[in-house]
Formats: structure tokens, C-alpha cells, sequence
């Protein structure tokens, strides 16, 4: 659940990111709502161009919560969203780990910051400023910088706005980044970005240093998502000069989606793919994985769940009574 608070603690505004049905309900009504009330998100062009790097879930959260604001008004700065651990526990998260995962998310949000401006690469904002976790509620209350407000919100010229539906079954981090790009100069049906430029805005810096590798791990999977399920059918091009490639194009087109009845009733599997965890370690995302593996550290192992003697003995019984049965 999540709502906002105005001024004096009065509740202004009052939204659910996730109404507590069960897990496949709750992905197929996402994707229903997204088609049904046509929900957008709105960004004002320097945030679309701004560099920033941010987990899948990450990203979720901030578009669920751009797309049921009026971009029109502007969110308060005292705002408040709460998220509760049946948010994530009905997207997949182990009940015994839930608390722990949104806080873990909440963690790297709160320190995940903006750089609006290539030419200062020092100057920063942040996307959150306050977190309140109640681990005996199994809460945690997030606060947006009011720094970063009026790049989300009360948005009038200069910003980009796109259906929430055809960025919903994205699972690739760098997908909705690069979306968002295009979407920029939808008019257009073309965008040139600069390798460097590329890098800046998706807060590559030098990893995948080659351009073989960056189109291997980043431009290819990303552009597979996007043709397969946004609105966008995208080709990809470079521009050399000389032996060194400087350039990406990347020249698109609309594409009619048909979301039809038929596909409602399919929706008994998950149609928002997300990262369910790593077998030994306690991780949400690919990127933290790909972090640690950059720092060569190790993530916090799983906890190991052991038995009681009591739980023990009936397995035991169990067991002969199979044997000999």
C-alpha cells in the first residue's frame, strides 16, 4: 500500500501501488489497469537525460508512482509513500525474506543519486532523502527530494510522457532508460547519441569497455525487450569515423499492440518478470549481483533454516512409514 500526506500531516492525495490480491492477480491486473486507464509517466527532458542507474525494482517503484500522479500538480514536499513487505511478498519475494528485500531496495534507492549536467559531474541529487523502516509493522515510509520534484512532477513544456503499459513487462535494468531516449524524439523517428553520451546517461562510466561488450550485455538484450513488448519497433545502427565507432543510431517506429481478451486469460504466469533471488545469497536484482562481482565482494548469505526435533522426528516417521508401507 502506499499513500501521500500534504501539509500538517493531512492526507492530499491517496493511491495502491498494489492492492493485496494474490501474486498472478496482482500482475495481470497491473498490466489491466496500465491498458484500461491508459496510466502515464511523466519526465521532464533534463531527467531523461540526466545520468542515473537504477535496479529493476528500483525503476518499478518510481514509474508506479509517476504514472498515478497528475504530472499537472505538483507533489508536496513533505510527501509521504509507504510501502509495506505484502507489496513485495505478493511479486514473488520469499515471506521469510520480505522485510529484509524492501528494505535492501529502499537502502540502494536512498542512496542512488542524479547528475543532471555532464558538464558538472560532481553536482547531485538524490531521488529519496527520508526512509522510516517499522520492521514490526513491516514497513518502511520513503520521502522524494524535494530537489527532484519538479523534474517529476507539475511538468508544463519540455517532458516526455509514455503509457506505463508499454514499459510494464520490462525486466532488463537498462530497457526503460533507453526507451525513454527514443521517446524523447518520438517525432522524430531517429536518435543519434554519442558513445560517450550513451555512457554518461546510463552511468555505465567504463564498464563494458569495448563496444562489443556494450552491445552484447546493454543495446541487445534492451532493444529485444522493447520490440517484444513496447509500442516501438527499433533498428540499430553505428557511425564510424574512421576505425572508431562514435555513434549509435538507433531509428524507430510505432507499432499497434493488441492486448485482446485471449491474452487477459493467459495471464495465469507472471507478466512482469522480475529477478527471483539467487540461491545462496540474499540479493533482488542482477545488479547488485553484477556490483559485488565488480567489487569482487560477497553478498549476505541466505540464512540456512534448520528443524526442530519435533519437526525432525515426524519427518522421520514419515519416511518409514513410506518405506515399510
Amino acid at each position: 500500500m502506499a499513500w501521500i500526506k500534504g501539509v500538517n500531516g493531512v492526507k492530499k492525495e491517496y493511491f495502491i501501488i498494489f492492492p493485496f490480491i494474490s501474486y498472478h492477480d496482482r500482475l495481470s491486473n497491473f498490466l489491466d489497469d496500465a491498458m484500461e486507464n491508459n496510466l502515464v509517466v511523466a519526465k521532464d527532458n533534463k531527467l531523461i537525460q540526466a545520468s542515473y542507474s537504477l535496479s529493476v525494482m528500483e525503476t518499478r517503484v518510481i514509474l508506479l508512482c509517476l504514472a498515478q500522479w497528475d504530472s499537472n500538480n505538483r507533489i508536496p514536499d513533505d510527501n509521504v509513500f509507504t510501502l509495506s513487505t505484502d507489496d513485495i511478498r505478493e511479486l514473488g519475494v520469499d515471506k521469510s525474506h520480505a522485510y529484509r528485500d524492501l528494505k535492501s531496495a529502499v537502502n540502494r534507492l536512498y542512496n542512488r543519486t542524479i547528475k543532471l549536467d555532464i558538464n558538472e559531474p560532481d553536482a547531485e541529487m538524490r531521488w529519496i532523502t527520508k526512509k522510516i523502516p517499522s520492521q514490526i509493522e513491516g514497513t518502511i515510509t520513503i520521502t522524494f527530494d524535494k530537489d527532484v520534484i519538479p523534474y517529476i512532477s507539475e511538468l508544463k513544456k519540455r517532458f516526455t510522457q509514455y503509457r506505463l503499459m508499454d514499459v510494464a513487462q520490462f525486466k532488463n535494468q537498462y530497457s526503460v532508460r533507453i526507451y525513454e531516449l527514443l521517446v524523447q524524439f518520438k517525432m522524430n523517428h531517429e536518435r543519434i547519441i554519442s558513445v560517450q553520451d550513451f555512457r554518461y546517461m546510463l552511468d555505465i562510466g567504463e564498464k563494458y569497455a569495448t563496444i562489443k561488450d556494450l552491445k552484447k550485455y546493454i543495446i541487445t538484450p534492451a532493444l529485444d525487450e522493447i520490440n517484444r513488448h513496447s509500442n516501438l519497433k527499433v533498428e540499430f545502427s553505428q557511425i564510424k569515423r574512421g576505425k572508431e565507432i562514435t555513434n549509435f543510431v538507433f531509428k524507430y517506429e510505432p507499432k499497434e499492440v493488441k492486448h485482446t481478451a485471449t491474452q487477459k486469460t493467459q495471464a495465469t504466469k507472471p507478466i512482469i518478470p522480475l529477478f527471483t533471488g539467487h540461491p545462496e545469497y540474499s540479493v533482488d536484482s542482477e545488479a547488485v549481483l553484477e556490483d559485488h562481482k565488480r567489487l569482487k565482494t560477497k553478498p549476505e548469505p541466505k540464512p540456512k533454516i534448520t528443524l526442530d526435533s519435533d519437526k525432525k522426528s515426524k519427518i522421520t516417521g514419515l519416511k518409514r512409514a513410506v518405506t515399510h508401507g
